[in-house]
Order: C-alpha cells, then structure tokens, then sequence
C-alpha cells in the first residue's frame, strides 16, 4: 500500500461491502450509475490516513485507462469545452499542448493521485474498453452470485460530434507519430507503473480462464 498523501473518494456499499473508486475520464460516470444501480454503492466517503482503520475490510473496486488513450480523450474534451471547434488543431499552440505533457485541467493528470494509500491486495482492477460492463458484470457474479443490467451505453462522445471528431484526428495524429506516442507515454510511466502492477487483479479474461480467488 502506497503511504496516505491525500484522501480516496468513493461510493460505499454496505450491503457488499464494496468502494467504487471513480477517476475522471475513466468511465466515471458510467461507473458511477453501473455500481449505483448494481451494487448500491451510493454513500460518499472520504478515506484518509486519519480514519483507514475504519475501511481496512472493505474491498475496492476500480477503472483503469490506458494512458494514452486517456489524454487524448481528455484533450477532446478541454478543446471543445475551450472553443468546440475542430480546426483548433491546426494551431501550432494545441499542436504544442498534445506533446508537451501539460496537465491542462483535473482530467489529465496522472491515475496515481486518485489511488495513493488504496490497498490493492483488496482491490479489483477493471480496464476502460469494450468488454468494460461485460467484465464487471464477471465479477459480479463471482462475487456476490448476482447478474448486472445495464445503465446505457459508454459515453463514447455521442453527445458531441465535434468531440468524437477531435478524438479520433488527435488520436491518428499520436498513432501516426512514433515520436510523440512515445513522448506521451514517458509522461504517464506512473500510469503504466499500476496497470502493470495491477495486471493479476484486473478481470479481462472469461470467466472460465479467470481464477478469481487471486482478485481479493
């Protein structure tokens, strides 16, 4: 466990005894109305150094993203928040901002700082891709024997066409530029760091390949 520098926010359930821990821009308010709905994880706690003692059998429950993919998501959203134009692209200064690693805003900065002090030997990890709902829905049934509905669709930016388009040119101009993706990927080794570290506690596999009895 990571020394307390800060205070987790997550939903608490008592009836399962579980914490969903939300981090911006990944699936967070998905997550939020997936484990409302599901698992009634709906009180707010604060947990800190101070009062841990009071959490240390809870389990948690937390979206990973891939590094990447999440900056670039969270330009899309700053850009069109900024101005909701897609030709800001072509402005050497946003041009600058993908690749000099800024934390322009809350939704850039590294995964790390919402996670410091979690416990993750009591922590299940879900990845933020396609299979998101269907791997939570897994461990739902493993766990508690209980099947999920669904809450809708992931936001996959269908509330904004100018924020779909900005995603996928930013995210061709990164994949298309060796350089920069690696850039990119240098800022956010943190990031990297707990996906890897993580990687035998987060459900992304069948149920029948899966063991999870090493999950918690």
């Amino acid at each position: 466990m990571i020394e307390f520098q800060c205070t987790i926010y997550g939903k608490y359930s008592a009836e399962y005894n579980l914490i969903y821990v939300p981090i911006l821009k990944n699936a967070h308010t998905w997550g939020e109305k997936f484990f409302s709905h599901n698992l009634s994880c709906n009180e707010d706690v604060y947990i800190s150094k101070d009062n841990a003692e009071l959490y240390k059998d809870k389990k948690f429950a937390v979206i990973l993203r891939d590094p990447v993919d999440r900056r670039i998501s969270a330009l899309a959203q700053y850009l069109v928040e900024f101005d909701n134009n897609v030709e800001l692209l072509d402005d050497p200064l946003i041009k600058k901002l993908i690749s000099d690693g800024l934390v322009f805003d809350r939704h850039a900065g590294s995964q790390r700082y919402d996670l410091i002090g979690l416990d993750e030997t009591r922590t299940v990890f879900f990845m933020c891709d396609d299979n998101l709902e269907k791997n939570v829905n897994l461990f739902s049934l493993a766990f508690f024997k209980k099947p999920t509905e669904s809450v809708g669709e992931l936001n996959r930016y269908t509330d904004n066409l100018n924020k779909q388009l900005l995603y996928t040119k930013i995210k061709n101009m990164v994949f298309q530029d060796s350089v920069l993706l690696e850039k990119i990927k240098q800022y956010y080794v943190m990031d990297y760091t707990i996906i890897s570290q993580a990687k035998n506690r987060i459900v992304n596999r069948t149920i029948d390949k899966f063991n999870f009895k090493n999950i918690l």
